[in-house]
């Protein structure tokens, strides 16, 4: 009996994660089951440098992108760009395979910035809480995590930092990634806006692999 039982326990310690209850599975990025959204500044003076491509890295051409697979771990992605206000590129219904993912970026890495050197994070967030409410009664088992790419930190409208907690109150995880070397910007990223331990820099070298491991992570974040 006691034989038994140390066979099943080595059985289910060396099995892949394969059910679909099962949400995180290592580093493995293609069994990712998350919605992402991306919010990129594309004013006249953000530091773009590397932006797109660490997104791209972020995936693996196997990585099931959008809905509908036989397999239902999968992960939707959508974009947001703004600058003095927000634009919703793709929202989380649109890119529905990794094909749809590579172009997008693609398409968002040969576009000019914005001719208008205005800055409102407030719009960004603004415009990633609308674009999760708007999947609400969808996939809710999914986490929800919305990635900001800035070098700068301004607002107009509203205090990023009360967008911030309503969205972390819904259970959202906010990542950041500082693409310039301003010491406010990462000090306001970090306290104001990020999830705990969520606040990252393009000048750390390895931010690919950082943020692959914190999404990776962030389905235990409440």
């Amino acid at each position: 009996m006691h034989k038994l039982l140390k066979l099943v326990i080595l059985v289910l310690a060396v099995t892949p994660c394969q059910s679909i209850t099962d949400r995180a599975c290592g580093t493995d990025v293609t069994r990712m089951w998350l919605d992402i959204v991306f919010v990129v500044d594309n004013s006249k003076n953000m530091n773009l440098y590397g932006v797109y491509n660490t997104i791209s890295n972020l995936f693996s051409s196997f990585t099931q992108i959008g809905t509908g697979y036989s397999d239902p771990r999968s992960t939707r992605v959508g974009f947001i760009t703004y600058n003095y206000n927000a634009t919703d590129v793709a929202d989380l219904y649109k890119l529905q395979s990794y094909s749809d993912l590579y172009n997008q970026i693609q398409l968002l890495s040969t576009t000019p910035l914005s001719r208008d050197s205005h800055s409102y994070i407030d719009q960004g967030l603004g415009a990633a809480i609308r674009m999760v409410n708007a999947t609400g009664g969808l996939r809710d088992n999914y986490k929800k995590v919305v990635v900001i790419f800035t070098s700068q930190y301004d607002y107009y409208y509203s205090y990023p930092e009360d967008q911030a907690k309503y969205l972390k109150s819904t259970g959202v995880t906010i990542m950041t990634v500082n693409t310039g070397g301003d010491d406010n910007t990462a000090e306001n990223l970090r306290d104001k806006i990020a999830s705990t331990g969520m606040a990252f820099a393009m000048t750390d070298g390895n931010t690919t692999a950082e943020l692959q491991r914190a999404l990776l992570a962030s389905w235990f974040l409440l």
